[in-house]
């Protein structure tokens, strides 16, 4: 399901090791969150128990994924400018401008991408369990 999400987000795929590493992340991110909302009390992130420790890595490790395919994807548009309509969603949200003729900066791409990664991977993960 991970490969059907990147190809979809992002027109690309990852080594079987790359793939489980995002999957292990996203299951911890998943998790965390899940947790956290059972409780009447949440503990601030910054605070280093070992959840939080664990759920900060988790999103480094997403944040090292979708940064670099983010940045490949500047490079390769830079090299050569799309001609048509968006390929996937990446794409789309580059090319996409505000009515100012803005561009989404980096940052608001991940946190976009990263909606739709977890979100995808995770809703597939739990129907085909």
């Amino acid at each position: 399901t991970l490969d059907i999400v990147l190809q979809t987000l992002f027109g690309a795929s990852m080594s079987r090791d790359q793939g489980t590493q995002v999957a292990d992340a996203i299951r911890t991110a998943f998790k965390f969150f899940t947790e956290r909302s059972g409780t009447g009390f949440a503990i601030p992130e910054w605070v280093p128990t070992p959840t939080n420790v664990q759920y900060t890595a988790a999103v480094k490790e997403l944040d090292s994924v979708i940064y670099a395919l983010i940045a490949d994807r500047r490079r390769a548009e830079a090299a050569a400018p799309l001609e048509g309509p968006p390929k996937d969603l990446l794409q789309a949200l580059m090319t996409a401008e505000d009515v100012d003729g803005g561009k989404m900066t980096d940052q608001a791409l991940r946190d976009e991408l990263m909606t739709f990664l977890i979100a995808g991977q995770e809703t597939s993960a739990i129907l085909l369990a």
